[in-house]
């Protein structure tokens, strides 16, 4: 028997620009980019330690064991895991699922916990779970009543700011020491972490958009100080300054990754469980290390060409927000978005077809020959294409508003995509 426990966060893009604040939306994102990944940095590693379970984590190759908890996907804020018995697997999600709501009060999640004869009919049957999972409601905690205090950005529950949120506080929201607005919960973890973890320097996300040799570039925080927005800035007065604070949020999805998976999963259909764990671990690593790729490639692009020195420290004019799976999402300059955009789309149909070589020609040459004998059969490219949206505004704009149109508009372009293709 095989018992799969499946988790994936929801609605990322709704959670990341909550408050409205590009420090609060750096914060959350570099914490989320922490919650999944095959490090021990990541939050699932310090809990299967916490848990004492053993697991394939770090290292696909472990050898089995009783109770050993197996991984076939783990980026981008999901996972897929499974073992041989069931209460490795009840132990880890009790865990996980209380270390999660206390660490991000708010965010949407779903997960299922199912069980199957084979490995595959397992994953079904918690798909399935995952699906009804996500039309029904849940309740977050603290619980807004009609008397309690709020937020007034997120209309949440007001909670006290600990001394480290404090320090990472901007000095409008404090009044000789008092407190003129409380934070709530999450807001209040990611001033924390923004403090703690030193945000400001150095964090896990950037360093996926960072060119290798470039490791002492940083990327901007303070919009109004850090960011240049003109090559010619110093040469512009106070008011053709303003004027100039043009800003770009990019936000780019790969196509075509869910008719890739049920690809693999019928080209695996009746393989055993080492052929079908390592082919899905393999995809997901693949995906992942393509997207980053890419990222780089475009991110290079702009220390070529915009950038610049701020208080002896070489600044990029972009902000990273989102890099996971074969999505990101970015602040750029205005006048620099759309070559980004257009690198970015270009490498990582190159790097997909490079980093997922081995995964066509191992397991899906035959189905990729029998969909060009087959009537009407289209068959799989061997890489993967991307769309995006561009949304250019001034950088005074609210991001609650940016964000639902930027993904319209990639939405839009994805729709457009798959039309054409």
């Amino acid at each position: 028997m095989y018992y799969c426990y499946l988790f994936e966060a929801k609605s990322i893009q709704s959670y990341l620009f909550e408050s409205g604040k590009l420090k609060d939306v750096i914060a959350a994102s570099e914490r989320l980019d922490r919650l999944v990944d095959t490090n021990k940095a990541s939050l699932i590693y310090q809990v299967l330690e916490t848990a004492n379970l053993e697991s394939d984590l770090l290292d696909a190759k472990q050898v089995d064991s009783a109770g050993l908890i197996r991984f076939l996907r783990c980026k981008g804020g999901a996972f897929y895991c499974y073992a041989n018995t069931k209460e490795p697997l009840k132990t880890f999600r009790s865990l996980w699922t209380l270390t999660v709501q206390q660490m991000f009060p708010s965010m949407a999640y779903v997960d299922s916990l199912s069980f199957g004869e084979s490995l595959p009919i397992a994953l079904d049957a918690a798909h399935g779970n995952m699906a009804a999972d996500r039309n029904s409601p849940s309740i977050k905690l603290p619980f807004a009543t009609a008397p309690t205090k709020r937020y007034s950005r997120t209309g949440k529950v007001s909670v006290p700011m600990s001394s480290l949120a404090n320090k990472a506080a901007m000095k409008k929201e404090l009044v000789d020491g008092d407190f003129t607005n409380s934070f709530d919960m999450d807001t209040e973890h990611h001033r924390q972490a923004y403090q703690a973890q030193q945000m400001r320097t150095s964090a896990a996300l950037q360093n996926k958009f960072t060119p290798q040799g470039l490791e002492a570039i940083r990327f901007p925080i303070n919009l109004d100080d850090e960011f240049e927005f003109s090559t010619k800035e110093l040469d512009l007065s106070k008011a053709q300054r303003e004027a100039s604070k043009d800003i770009a949020l990019i936000h780019i999805d790969g196509n075509g990754l869910g008719i890739l998976l049920m690809a693999l999963r019928s080209a695996l259909d009746n393989k055993d469980e080492h052929t079908y764990r390592y082919a899905f671990r393999l995809f997901s690593n693949s995906l992942n290390k393509a997207t980053e790729i890419a990222a780089k490639k475009a991110t290079q692009y702009i220390y070529d060409n915009a950038r610049y020195t701020y208080k002896n420290t070489t600044m990029l004019p972009m902000r990273p927000i989102v890099l996971g799976g074969d999505d990101i999402t970015l602040l750029c300059r205005a006048d620099l978005a759309l070559e980004f955009s257009q690198i970015f789309c270009k490498e990582f149909k190159s790097a997909s077809e490079i980093e997922m070589k081995e995964l066509f020609n191992t397991y899906l040459s035959n189905y990729q020959n029998e969909a060009k004998q087959s009537d009407g059969g289209t068959p799989l490219k061997e890489y993967l294409t991307a769309s995006g949206g561009i949304l250019y505004h001034k950088a005074g704009h609210p991001f609650t508003h940016s964000r639902h149109l930027v993904e319209d508009l990639c939405a839009r372009a994805k729709k457009l995509t798959k039309a054409v293709n």
